[in-house]
């Protein structure tokens, strides 16, 4: 594969749906790999400092006007922050701030 992280990567994801794999290094990044091509689709970095702790892709389905699946990841950092990150763009959707620590662990809460 082409690509790596400069730091150690702490967590990594899979989505069978997309055929995309995902890592997350101390090193600032997530990459976003294409497992058809073995290629890096997208290199996310929301941060200038700080690594990222965990990541896990979302099991809830979010629907755009044109019925396409956007699919979506959870990235924990060790700044605090947690991040939604859209698989296929690899966008930040949005940034939750607020903890005064690393996010070393987290759940999805069921879908009711």
């Amino acid at each position: 594969m082409v690509g790596k992280h400069k730091d150690s990567v702490e967590s990594v994801a899979l989505c069978e749906e997309l055929q995309i794999g995902v890592s997350a290094g101390i090193d600032s990044e997530i990459l976003i790999y294409d497992l058809k091509n073995l290629a890096i689709r997208h290199r996310v970095r929301p941060t200038l400092y700080g690594g990222f702790t965990k990541v896990m892709f979302s099991s809830f389905k979010i629907k755009k006007a044109d019925g396409e699946s956007i699919i979506m990841l959870y990235a924990g950092s060790t700044l605090g922050d947690l991040f939604l990150i859209d698989v296929r763009s690899g966008e930040i959707v949005k940034a939750y701030k607020g903890h005064a620590a690393p996010i070393n662990y987290f759940v999805e809460a069921k879908q009711r």
